[in-house]
């Protein structure tokens, strides 16, 4: 289980941590199925000669955790939203560190999904979900 990623972008890197960070804290981290395919092309110069091309498929990262509010500070929701709208931007490349080591290059798909009931997004907290595609 993954318990640490530092999401980092151009010029700003989020850390989102299950204990550490106080104001992002982490769900679950899905890194997607390690998938292959392949596929045979007959050649034409070599009678009964088959070849076989072997390709990565694309797989996708999804990215949960909640958004923390300051109880002191009644705007500290609405700024920590609006710091992870303007980092995650669809078709931007961010480098994801898995606390492991190892780091995933992944272009962002869509922009954060945010919870639609109460008891996902309220005053104290907010889930949130990312996701995007990369290469294996």
């Amino acid at each position: 289980m993954i318990e640490n990623i530092k999401l980092i972008g151009k010029n700003q890197t989020i850390e989102i941590d299950r204990t550490k960070t106080q104001n992002y804290v982490l769900d679950t981290v899905n890194v997607g199925d390690r998938d292959t395919g392949f596929s045979t092309v007959r050649t034409h110069d070599y009678i009964g000669l088959e070849r076989d091309i072997w390709y990565k498929r694309l797989t996708s990262i999804e990215i949960v955790g909640y958004v923390i509010a300051d109880h002191r500070d009644a705007e500290s929701m609405e700024r920590r939203k609006m710091r992870l709208n303007h980092f995650v931007v669809p078709e931007r490349k961010i480098t994801a560190v898995l606390d492991n080591g190892k780091s995933i290059d992944f272009v962002i798909t869509e922009s954060v999904r945010y919870g639609a009931t109460h008891t996902e997004n309220n005053e104290a907290f907010c889930k949130f979900m990312i996701t995007g595609l990369y290469r294996q």
